[in-house]
């Protein structure tokens, strides 16, 4: 296995420890208040965490010479839209994050890069979570058309022989 492969795979399983936490996080708070938005923030760190356990899949079952069928396919397919609709909703508790410390920056008199980490590592991690889910859309991208490549070049015993 390439080493491409080997460091996304790394990224994977990263995105995926993640995304545990941050859902984690969601669900606590959907425990405190019931709310429409904590159901939903806690949904997409679902699909987050399963977007990356089924690139981790793909490698490990189909990778080099196998194409992506069946009801992986299928799951994939949906898994992949699924999470690339659900952009906006990591752009939205982004920007909602930001609100939040900028008011907290405010209230306290400073700006808002020099307020604690204790304040900023929510923002920090789900920062660095879309980065790594941009990351991983794009490698699973790259990786389906590489088996797609790889599958139908395959070449099959007797048409060595000619």
């Amino acid at each position: 296995m390439p080493l491409q492969w080997k460091l996304f795979r790394i990224l994977c399983s990263l995105q995926v420890v993640g995304a545990l936490v941050m859902a984690m996080a969601s669900l606590v708070d959907m425990l405190k208040t019931f709310s429409f938005l904590s159901i939903l923030s806690l949904l997409h760190w679902m699909l987050v965490i399963g977007l990356a356990g089924l690139a981790i899949s793909i490698l490990q079952r189909n990778y080099p010479h196998t194409p992506v069928s069946g009801s992986q396919k299928t799951n994939f397919n949906r898994l992949y839209l699924l999470n690339f609709l659900f952009l906006a909703v990591f752009f939205s508790i982004i920007v909602s994050e930001y609100k939040t410390l900028s008011a907290l920056a405010s209230y306290a008199g400073i700006e808002a890069w020099k307020l604690d980490i204790r304040f900023t590592w929510p923002l920090l991690v789900t920062t660095l979570l879309l980065i790594g889910q941009f990351t991983v859309l794009y490698g699973l991208f790259v990786l389906r058309r590489e088996l797609y490549v790889q599958g139908s070049r395959k070449q099959f015993e007797f048409e060595e022989a000619k």
